[in-house]
Parts: structure tokens; C-alpha cells; sequence
């Protein structure tokens, strides 16, 4: 089902590169619904069910787990903290429901696909586990339509918009009940939004984006440098002061997390040892090191260094890395080169989102292509923009590994 539906979708991008025109919404969503249904289908029938999804571990459940989660051995997977926020999303208990939290404050700011999980659920008969399913998958086939009006507006394909709205990680966080789809959705709304010149939408776009993931912010922070500026020439620019919004908003939840648990969770991010790792996504802890140096250090993960079991998983985490390190190298070269001029905002988020990315030990693929979502992201569209033919290749690099990831994730139980 995977396979025919890849090979229905890439005929598809291909039929929209070469189309002359505008491909409409509602194209984009006919083929993006498509896509995205046949991959959840597929990831249903191969693990069992939506219960699976989470990846609840058997050392943070305990009794009183729902009877749809799966659980499996070891700390599980983030999904299963994204499941009991699903369930009761302002919770002031580290333990309810079954399922502990490992860093409360953490797990709990990023609170928006939970909560629209927990929306979805007060309709009888939808499961919290299904409402994550649809509330992850809407927001995927949403991204892919806006990606692709985004790409329009600016003058290019609608193959390279649903490229951009689809770094590597997202078929991992879409199986597994992560909250990049909905955070990466509300960057590309607020994205369109701003390019339009709808500042107000913009807001609630990023305010959404920023509850789901507090990295969404590094977008906030580009647009905010850039408004800066403009404001400074030319006071007419005010409906950029909107922008005010998803900060107010952000720093109110962080200081009622910091009431709740006593932590700011935004400085500390996940301070526990060993967060969750599925089995088959372990992480070998004496082989991981700090910013940068464990970039290096764990580059070739799964063949050199670490769980070298498995060759095949260990060539596929070096081509997600080079893939990654590639976007950026190209991206670096263009924006210096001024082949590619994105503006102000989008040059500052992606230097903050490279920052960002380099930031972690890069020990498993979900880990450091989720670390990395806004700077491939960010990347990916700046390539875009560029009318260079030599990034070209880059960005069938990057299309090719997303298909592997997606591939790769969707048959693991």
C-alpha cells in the first residue's frame, strides 16, 4: 500500500511540476489526503491499531493505563507523554492515568496537539488515541496544501511546496503521535499568512505552532529582528506589532509551568537521563556527547559507533545526516552568495534553527531529525527560492530521504 501510494504521489508532484499554472487548494488536498491516508492506513495495519502509536514504555506505565495503548518494553517513546496530556491536558500530577511524566514541564509545554486531541475525544465514541491519529494527520495534509500555496505565491512549483512541507521527520513524528505536524503546520500558515500580508492570522498561526513546539518560536524571533528594522523606516509596517501575540501568549504558559512544577522548561529543556527511546530507536548513552561534539562524534551511528547490529539502519541514519548537513551547507552558500534572498526573518530563523539543530548529540535519527526540523525546513525553502539549477539536486536528496524515512518508519512494530 506504501509503495503504490509513493509511486501515486511522485507521479502526482511530477504532473504538478510540469503543469502550466496554479494548482488549486483543492488539488493539493485531493493528493495530499490521499498520500497521508495511505500511510496511516499502512502504519495502522502493521503495528495493530492507533494504541501503538504512542510508544508507551513499560518503566513510565503502571496501573490504570487505558486498555488501547500498547505498551512495550523499556521508557517507550515521547508520544506516550503527548497521549497523557491527550487525556487531561492542564494536569498538576507528574503520575495520573497510568503514565508518568519523566520531565513534566518539559512534556507539558507542548500542549497544543494534546489539546486538540482532547477536544476531538469529548465527541462519543473517538478514542484519545484516534483523536491524535487524525488531529497529527489533518495537520500533515494541511501542511502540504499550504506548503504548496506558499511555494506558488512565490513563484515556483507546487512539487517544491510539498517538498517544504515535509522536512525528514515528519513521517516519524506522524507515526508516532509526535507534535512536529501541527507545530510545522502552524509555521507554514503563519508563513503564508505574512506573505500575504495578514498579520493577524500570522499571530494565531504562530501562537498554535509555538504551543505545539516551543522551537516554533525561532520564527517569532526571525520576524521580530526583521520588524525591528522596517518599523524603524516606516511606521505604516504596525500590524506587525502582532506579532507581540504568540509571545504574550508563550510567555504566559511558561511562567504557569514554572508556577506548576517549578521549572522554566523552555531554559531547561528535557533534563532527565535516557528520555524515551523505542527498542528499536535505542541509544547507546556512552557514545553521545554535547552540542556539536556529539554531532560528530555519533556521525556515523549504527556502523561505526553505537549499535552497530544493524548495517542497514545504520546506513540509513547516514544518509538522513548527510542529507541534513547538505541542506545546510547549500543554504550557507547561497545566502552568502546572495543566489537566494529570502529577506531578513527567514535568513535569522535559519541561522537560530541551525544553532538549534547543532545543539544535540544527534544520536538517533528521530532525535536529531526532529532537532533539525526547522533548519531542514527553513533550508529546504531558501533552496527553493534560489534559481541556481545546482541546488536542484539537493532537493531531490532531500525529497528521496523523506520516502526513506517515511518507508523505513511506517513497516517498524
Amino acid at each position: 500500500m506504501w509503495a503504490l501510494s509513493a509511486t501515486h504521489t511522485i507521479s502526482a508532484m511530477v504532473g504538478m511540476a510540469v503543469t502550466r499554472g496554479r494548482v488549486s487548494p483543492w488539488t493539493s488536498a485531493r493528493i495530499a489526503t490521499e498520500f497521508v491516508l495511505a500511510y496511516v492506513i499502512a502504519r495502522l495495519v502493521i503495528v495493530g491499531g492507533p494504541g501503538a502509536f504512542p510508544g508507551a514504555g513499560s518503566a513510565l506505565t503502571g496501573p490504570g493505563t487505558p486498555r488501547e495503548l500498547k505498551i512495550i518494553g523499556g521508557t517507550g517513546y515521547d508520544g506516550q507523554f503527548i497521549y497523557r496530556l491527550a487525556l487531561d491536558p492542564f494536569t498538576t500530577s507528574a503520575t495520573a492515568h497510568g503514565i508518568t511524566f519523566d520531565a513534566p514541564a518539559y512534556r507539558q509545554q507542548r500542549i497544543m496537539t494534546a489539546l486538540l486531541a482532547h477536544a476531538l475525544h469529548a465527541i462519543p465514541g473517538v478514542g484519545v488515541a484516534w483523536a491524535l491519529v487524525v488531529v497529527n494527520t489533518c495537520a500533515v495534509i494541511v501542511a502540504i496544501v499550504l506548503g504548496i500555496e506558499l511555494a506558488q505565491d512565490y513563484g515556483r512549483s507546487a512539487w517544491l511546496g510539498a517538498l517544504i512541507a515535509l522536512p525528514a521527520c515528519i513521517p516519524a513524528s506522524l507515526a508516532l503521535d509526535l507534535t512536529e505536524p501541527l507545530a510545522w503546520a502552524g509555521v507554514l500558515a503563519a508563513l503564508l499568512a505574512i506573505k500575504r500580508g495578514r498579520w493577524r492570522w500570522a499571530a494565531a498561526a504562530f501562537t498554535i505552532a509555538v504551543l505545539a513546539r516551543e522551537t516554533s518560536a525561532i520564527f517569532v524571533f526571525g520576524y521580530v529582528v526583521e520588524s525591528a528594522v522596517v518599523l524603524r523606516r516606516d511606521r505604516t509596517q504596525s500590524a506587525r506589532l502582532w506579532l507581540l501575540v504568540p509571545i504574550a501568549v508563550e510567555v504566559a504558559w511558561q511562567a504557569r509551568l514554572w508556577a506548576v512544577w517549578g521549572t522554566l522548561p523552555l531554559l531547561r529543556g528535557v533534563s532527565t537521563a535516557g528520555v524515551g527511546h523505542r527498542e528499536h530507536l535505542l541509544t547507546d548513552r556512552s557514545v553521545s556527547g554535547g552540542p556539536l561534539f556529539g554531532v560528530i562524534k555519533n556521525f556515523l551511528y549504527g556502523l561505526a559507533t553505537g549499535d552497530t547490529s544493524n548495517p542497514a539502519l545504520g546506513a540509513t541514519y547516514l544518509i538522513e545526516r548527510v542529507a541534513l548537513v547538505g541542506l545546510i551547507a547549500a543554504t550557507a552558500w547561497v545566502l552568502v552568495t546572495r543566489r537566494a534572498q529570502p529577506g531578513i526573518a527567514l535568513t535569522v530563523s535559519w541561522a537560530v534553527a541551525v544553532l538549534v539543530a547543532f545543539s544535540m548529540a544527534w544520536v538517533v535519527d528521530v532525535q536529531f531529525l526532529r532537532a533539525g526540523l526547522e533548519a531542514w525546513g527553513t533550508s529546504v525553502l531558501v533552496l527553493a527560492l534560489c534559481d541556481d539549477r545546482r541546488v536542484r539536486p539537493l532537493l531531490v536528496v532531500a525529497a528521496f530521504t523523506t520516502l526513506l524515512v517515511a518507508g523505513r518508519i511506517v513497516a517498524t512494530v
